[in-house]
């Protein structure tokens, strides 16, 4: 899928999405590898290419979690655009354009399971965190 963010007045159409690996120090014999957050190349563009693309779907993204929202968009399959736009200070709008609405329904289908998946992820984190915290105490 296509993603263009709209950013400080400058619409950024990202082009490729990389996994940034860090190794760290050896750990009994063997050297461990981390991935570390994925890194984005954009360009800017002056408006978002939405050539033919008539339907319309939206969605609202935390911003906390836009980025990795953006990232997981690009690497899904698909011909649609999403154009993700601030909407207040804590939440952004992702729209969906796409050619026939069957696609912008597939499409917000896909995007709104990442979301939760997202929030899953966090919301198990601090899960963890307060069983880790009661076991200290």
């Amino acid at each position: 899928m296509k993603v263009v963010l709209r950013h400080e007045g400058t619409w950024l159409l990202v082009r490729e999405v990389y996994a940034i690996r860090r190794q760290r120090g050896k750990r009994r014999g063997r050297q461990r590898q981390t991935s570390a957050p994925y890194g984005t190349v954009a360009e800017s563009v002056d408006k978002p290419p939405l050539n033919g693309l008539r339907y319309t779907e939206s969605i609202e993204v935390p911003a906390t979690k836009v980025m990795k929202f953006i990232v997981k968009a690009f690497q899904l399959p698909g011909d649609t655009t999403i154009v993700v736009k601030p909407l207040t200070r804590e939440s952004y709008e992702a729209k969906i354009y796409a050619k026939t609405r069957e696609e912008a329904a597939r499409a917000l289908a896909q995007l709104a399971r990442l979301l939760s998946e997202l929030g899953r992820r966090r919301g198990g984190e601090e899960q963890e965190q307060a069983e880790s915290e009661e076991e200290e105490v």
